[in-house]
Parts: structure tokens; sequence; C-alpha cells
């Protein structure tokens, strides 16, 4: 009834998952144990610092092992692998474009993811509040590419989305429900503090629609990229990770931003050049997550990496829940939370042909369901050949 499609380049996606753990473990280390230093928007920055330092590095080991590249390009960059090999359809200016507005939705994403917080102590929660709901990434980026790459949806991926579709209603549900809980339970709340949470709850769930819209027009863009103008994924992280530090460089012009960088670099403890270790990690994982992702859409299909960054919110949701000390009566909603993820993420693997089930015609075109009608078709050509050679024989 279920197989396990693997593939040897799911490499890829194991890669980029590894570096999405250790990142996400820095983090909690960097936020549990350094609990007066704030790293919001100094993360935002330090990502697009290490995109930009690891993809060099990557592109200078690449051009030193291939030999040189052609050159011509966007502010002295080659956009292409190759350009005497690789006619590209689309004009410089077309490409200028695309690679902005793919910085643009990176940045955006970035900001928003950490604009979710914690009210009570000003905690970033994106992490767990969004591994709710990561899993319509899946189906925004689906629909994308059903309408702009033409990319077709089979059964298994029809069946994969619904179930997804109504798992995210039943979430959407069960949080306005811990709400409404919460607020009956808590009697000394005032009916304004009641009406702030609940737009507090709003505006989270907003912001995490628009993040994963922007990772879904991110891939989308940056996989048109890839498979019709062969852009070289080394370039295309320097040149996003330059346009995506002038834009965090105005975030600096706030007070927030600029209070995190005062108390990270006028602290006098001896735990600082621990923090700064933290924070040199965080951005090596960050620039080699980010450079597998741009493999995982290249090889596979945003919703590839939708499902990859999807794996481990079941993980987030329990540790959500074991930090922010939730109450005895939001148990059955974690439960429902809980089991909704681990559903979504069987879906999601369904769709990305992980898991591959027989029945009900979900393994039409699949990749084990192709496998297996050529050999059967190839093991009755054989059999009907051995049988015209016994005829001849007995002739």
């Amino acid at each position: 009834m279920i197989k396990f499609g693997w593939r040897y380049s799911l490499l890829y996606p194991s890669l980029f998952i590894l570096f999405i753990l250790l990142r996400r473990i820095t983090k909690i280390i960097l936020e549990n144990c350094f609990t007066k230093y704030k790293f919001s928007f100094l993360s935002i920055l330090i990502i697009f610092i290490f995109e930009i330092i690891i993809g060099s590095i990557c592109l200078c080991y690449q051009k030193r092992k291939n030999g040189p590249v052609a050159s011509a390009g966007f502010l002295g960059i080659s956009l292409m692998e190759n350009v005497s090999i690789f006619n590209r359809p689309d004009s410089n200016l077309k490409i200028i474009l695309l690679i902005f507005f793919a910085s643009y939705f990176q940045f955006v994403g970035a900001t928003c993811r950490r604009s979710i917080k914690n009210e009570v102590n000003d905690k970033d929660i994106y992490d767990e509040f969004h591994a709710k709901y990561r899993s319509c990434e899946i189906i925004i980026a689906s629909l994308l590419c059903y309408f702009t790459l033409h990319n077709k949806i089979y059964r298994h991926h029809s069946f994969s989305l619904i179930i997804i579709s109504l798992c995210i209603i039943i979430v959407l549900l069960s949080t306005i429900l811990s709400e409404i809980i919460g607020g009956s339970k808590d009697s000394d709340n005032s009916n304004n503090s009641k009406k702030s949470d609940t737009v507090d709850l709003i505006l989270n769930i907003g912001i995490t629609l628009i993040s994963s819209l922007c990772r879904a027009f991110l891939d989308t863009i940056e996989k048109y990229l890839f498979s019709t103008d062969f852009i070289d994924i080394f370039k295309l992280v320097i040149v996003e990770g330059v346009m995506d530090l002038l834009f965090a460089s105005c975030l600096y012009f706030f007070h927030k931003p600029q209070k995190e960088l005062i108390i990270l670099f006028y602290s006098k403890e001896n735990e600082i050049y621990l923090v700064f270790g933290l924070l040199l990690l965080y951005g090596i994982f960050s620039g080699l997550k980010n450079i597998y992702r741009r493999y995982t859409v290249k090889e596979f299909t945003p919703m590839t990496r939708a499902l990859a960054e999807s794996i481990l919110d079941p993980f987030l949701i329990i540790l959500g829940f074991i930090q922010n000390n939730q109450k005895k009566e939001e148990l059955t909603i974690f439960i429902i939370n809980l089991i909704c993820s681990l559903i979504m993420v069987f879906c999601s693997c369904v769709y990305n042909e992980i898991f591959v089930l027989f029945c009900c015609g979900l393994e039409y075109k699949t990749h084990l369901g192709i496998v297996k009608k050529t050999n059967s078709f190839e093991l009755s050509c054989d059999s009907d050949a051995i049988s015209n050679e016994d005829d001849n024989s007995a002739l």
C-alpha cells in the first residue's frame, strides 16, 4: 500500500534539512542561554552577510575547479553558467527584474517572520507559531507553479493538497478556540486586553500568511531562473545577498534594530565571546542552508523545499508547548495541532513522492508507478518473445 520512493538526488533536501536543524538548535541556545540579548533583526543582517561570504567562497572554488567561466552580466557578475553553450530566452532586463523581486520577497519574508512576537516577554516565537501553518506554503507554491511554470497536478497531488487544506482549517479553528478558552478562563483580563490578544492573534496569522506567500514567490522565481535562464546558483546567491543586505541596512534606521546592536556591542561581560561564536555558527549554517535550499528548488520543485522546511514542524510544536508552559486545558488543542502537523507532513511526502500510495490510483504518474508500469510492460514483452520462440521451435 505504501512504498518509500528514495532517490540518490534526495541528498540535497537531506542536507537542507540538516542545516535547518543545526541553525534552529543554535537559535534555541542563543535565545534561552543569553536572554538579555535580542537577535531577531540582527539575525537578518547575519544571514545576508554570510550568504555573500559563503556564496563567494563556493563561486571561487567552482571557478578554480572548472576553469574560467564566460563573464558579462549584472554589476560585473556573470548571470550565466556558460553563455557560449546556453542561449537564454529572456533579456538581461527581465533577469535583473526577476532577481530584484526574488531578493525583495526574501527580505520581506525574513522581516515578517521576525515580527511575530510573544507580547508577554517579547520573545521570538516565529518557529513555534509558524510550524502550525507552514504546510500552506506547499499549497501556494503548487498553485503558483501550476499557473506560471505549467507544472501538472495529478491525483496524488490533489489528494495531498485537499488533506493539507482541511488540516490547516482545523488548526486555525483550534487556535481561535484556544484564544476563546484562554480569555474565558482568565477572569482578571479586561475586555480591552482580550480584544488586544485577539488582534495580536489575527495579526500573527496574517504575518504568517504574508511570509508563506513570499516564500512561495521566491522559490517559484528562482525555479524559473534556474530552469529557463540557466542562472548559476552561487552567482544568484551573491547578487541576492547584496540586494538583501541593502534592504536590511534600512532596518537600522529604526530604534528596535539599533537597540539590538547597542546591547550586543556595548556588553563587557566575558560571555560576549561565546555569543559571537554562536552567531558565527548561526551565519554559517544559514548560508549553507540557503545554498542547499536553492539546490533543492533547482533539482526538484518549490514544493520539495516546502516539505523539507515542514519536516521538523511537529518537534517545534512540542517544543513550543513545553517552553510556553501552556495550561492543561489547552492539552487537547495541542494534541489536535500535533496530529494535524504529522498528517500534513505525511501528505507533503505523498505530494513529493517520498511515500507512494498504491491505492485508489494514487500511484498514477509517480516515479515508482511509472517504473513499475515500465517493468511490467518489459516483462510482458519478454514473455511474449519467449512464447514466440517456443512456437517457432515447435514448428
